[in-house]
Parts: C-alpha cells; structure tokens; sequence
C-alpha cells in the first residue's frame, strides 16, 4: 500500500509519526511518484506541519531548477 500525504499527515498530527519520519515520507513521495497530484499534495503538506529544514529546501529548490512535468504547477 502507498502511503498518501493526507495519511502521513494525519499520523503526524495524532503523534504516530514524529515530525522527522513524517518529513522524509513526504519528500520520498515527492520524489518517486510518478502521481502529480500526490507530489503537489506531498509539497503542500510540508507546508502545513512548517517542515522547514535543510533537506526540505534543497528538494524544494532542486524541483524550481529541474522538474521536467510540462505543467511547471510547483
């Protein structure tokens, strides 16, 4: 089973997962999925719990310079 945005952060928030954990599942969806809308679900998750860390800026960063998805919604 894949695990969803929504899911992780609904873990996160009854303290199932802590805030780390819950990071780095939303960045591995980020960047393996091929499913857009679990990407851009997975970014605005980030968002919501202030994942404001160094991994979370350069993968941020890394999708301004390189995504190749001819919508650019990021």
């Amino acid at each position: 089973m894949e695990l969803s945005p929504k899911f992780i952060q609904k873990n996160y928030g009854n303290k199932k997962l802590d805030k780390y954990s819950a990071i780095n599942q939303l960045i591995s969806i980020i960047e393996n999925s091929e499913n857009i809308q679990a990407r851009i679900e997975g970014i605005n998750v980030l968002a919501e719990i202030n994942a404001n860390t160094e991994n979370v800026f350069k993968l941020l960063e890394n999708l301004l310079i390189s995504d190749s998805h001819e919508n650019r919604v990021f």
